[in-house]
């Protein structure tokens, strides 16, 4: 095996951009790449921690500053995360990320669909090769879900339960983060699968709708009807915002979309 090479367990995410082909015939290429760049980028600064105030909390406060959560390689319209090594907290930070990437470009017009796994893995960061059954079973996932969403494979749970044990601490907000639902699927089924919450502390000023009708997934009926119906189960289920009075870390910030200065009232009912 190759000096630079790393195999042995990992988590990885493979996270799909929705309708791209129909924006390759639809943008022009040069505005296309432009606004894409712009996510991408966005995306990659967004991979490390920050610096914050002696006042603030974090999920990981060993984790040194300005280190990136997860590995991270883009493929045209397909994002692959792989977490830095096989622990819990390393899965607990690319999921919180990954989850970050679907808020960030959901704004920025690109609905992601992805698939998370945990298993075998071999990376070679220097040839950017990255194959194993984590990575297959991650793809697979993806491909046959019907929404925009992320589904969690149960070989994540199986090793590292804790980060989904269903627990009546309010202040537990990894219960709210990767609830279980049904999954739609191609086929017509759906399938129970922890999920990344993406909607969960997000205020949007003109409503949720708005941002899916802004990636065109209204074009899609199928895809844009499950959504809506995800998005209607979250908000029965009150997992949406963070109660008053519950300290959030940094990692859980409100993340506000809107042209006007924070704070203002959610857009709509969803």
């Amino acid at each position: 095996m190759n000096k630079s090479a790393h195999q042995g367990n990992a988590t990885v995410a493979f996270l799909d951009v929705l309708g791209f082909r129909d924006k390759i015939e639809r943008i022009p290429l040069a505005s296309l790449a432009d606004s894409y760049e712009k996510a991408i980028e966005l995306a990659r600064s967004l991979n490390k921690k920050f610096s914050m105030s002696e006042s603030a909390t974090s999920l990981f406060p060993n984790h040194p500053v300005g280190e990136r959560w997860c590995n991270r390689q883009v493929l045209s319209d397909a994002i692959i995360l792989v977490s830095l090594d096989s622990s819990a907290e390393s899965t607990l930070k690319l999921m919180l990320y990954a989850r970050t990437l679907v808020q960030v470009f959901l704004t920025l017009g690109f609905s992601i669909r992805g698939g998370i796994s945990y298993g075998e893995l071999y990376r070679n960061p220097n040839t950017r090769l990255i194959l194993g059954k984590a990575l297959t079973s991650a793809y697979e996932l993806e491909t046959t879900q019907e929404w925009l969403g992320v589904a969690i494979d149960n070989s994540v749970e199986k090793n590292f339960p804790e980060l989904f044990a269903k627990t009546v601490d309010p202040n537990n907000l990894l219960n709210c983060f990767f609830p279980k639902y049904p999954v739609p699927l191609k086929n017509g089924a759906s399938k129970e699968h922890h999920i990344l919450n993406w909607r969960f502390n997000m205020i949007i000023e003109e409503g949720t709708r708005s941002l899916l009708e802004k990636a065109k997934l209204n074009k899609v009926k199928k895809k844009f009807d499950n959504t809506l119906e995800h998005l209607k189960w979250v908000r029965k289920s009150g997992a949406v915002y963070i109660r008053e009075g519950v300290k959030r870390p940094i990692e859980m910030s409100t993340f506000f979309v809107g042209a006007t200065e924070p704070p203002f009232d959610h857009g709509d009912e969803y």
